[in-house]
């Protein structure tokens, strides 16, 4: 499942948008939440490459 991750634009935008949120909460306290759920929003909609594999298991 880790191979599957792998230089994925969605983990890789992931970690990018994290790094932003982390940084940005040290302005706005309240941004951690809401920033958190707004990357988190977008794990909502089904990664096909991980389904795939977990099929597969």
């Amino acid at each position: 499942m880790v191979a599957s991750l792998r230089h994925e634009a969605k983990s890789l935008i992931t970690l990018a948008a994290f790094i932003v949120v982390f940084l940005l909460t040290f302005v706005w306290h309240e941004f951690g939440m809401i920033g958190t759920f707004l990357v988190m929003m977008g794990w909502i909609m089904p990664y096909k490459r991980i389904e795939n594999n977990i099929k597969r298991l």
